[in-house]
C-alpha cells in the first residue's frame, strides 16, 4: 500500500492467510491467530478500495503442495501422500489471485483444493459507497482523519526496494 500511494497510483495488494484464519486449531493457536487477524485486516481495509483505489483480497488457501508436506520421511509422510491427490500448487493460488483483483476491496477467497474456491466475503464496500448505502458505523472523525493523514504523507515518497 505504501508503494502505491508513494508512486502515487492506484492498485491491487493481495494478502495470503489460510483456511486456519477461519477455523481454530489448538495445535497451531499462534498460527490460527496471525491468520484471523490477516482476513479481518483486508476485510478492515475495504474503504481504502472507497477513498485510495487501492484494492486490498485476501486468499485463503487450504494445503499447499510444499516440501514442508511433501519431503517428510515420518509419520506425517502418510499423510503427505493423501495430500498430494488434494493439495493446492502454487499456480492455482496466483490463478485465484489474478481472478480476484476485479473484486471489491475486503474480499475474502477461500482455496481447500485445486477445483473448489468460494467467495467469503465479496468486499461489497465500494459497490455500496457507490449506491450511497455504505455506513461504516461510529468511528471518531479525528481518528479517521489521523489516518487519512498518514496516507497523505506517503504520496510521493519513494518506496525503498
Amino acid at each position: 500500500m505504501r508503494a502505491l500511494l508513494g508512486a502515487e497510483k492506484q492498485g491491487v495488494v493481495c494478502l495470503v492467510a489460510s483456511t486456519a484464519g477461519i477455523r481454530a486449531s489448538s495445535f497451531a493457536s499462534l498460527y490460527t491467530a496471525s491468520k484471523h487477524g490477516i482476513i479481518g485486516f483486508a476485510k478492515a481495509m475495504g474503504q481504502a478500495d472507497v477513498d485510495e483505489g487501492i484494492n486490498i483480497i485476501c486468499v485463503l488457501p487450504g494445503t499447499v503442495l510444499t516440501p514442508r508436506w511433501t519431503d517428510r520421511y515420518d509419520h506425517v509422510a502418510a499423510e503427505a501422500k493423501f495430500i498430494e491427490n488434494k493439495g493446492l500448487r502454487a499456480e492455482d493460488i496466483a490463478e485465484v489471485m489474478v481472478g480476484m483483483m476485479n473484486f471489491g476491496g475486503g474480499a475474502c477467497m477461500l482455496m481447500k483444493t485445486p477445483c473448489k474456491a468460494r467467495v467469503l466475503d465479496r468486499g461489497q464496500v465500494k459497490q455500496l459507497a457507490a449506491a450511497k448505502r455504505y455506513d461504516p458505523g461510529p468511528r471518531a472523525a479525528p481518528d479517521l482523519e489521523r489516518i487519512r493523514e498518514i496516507l497523505e504523507q506517503e504520496r510521493g515518497r519513494p518506496w525503498p526496494c
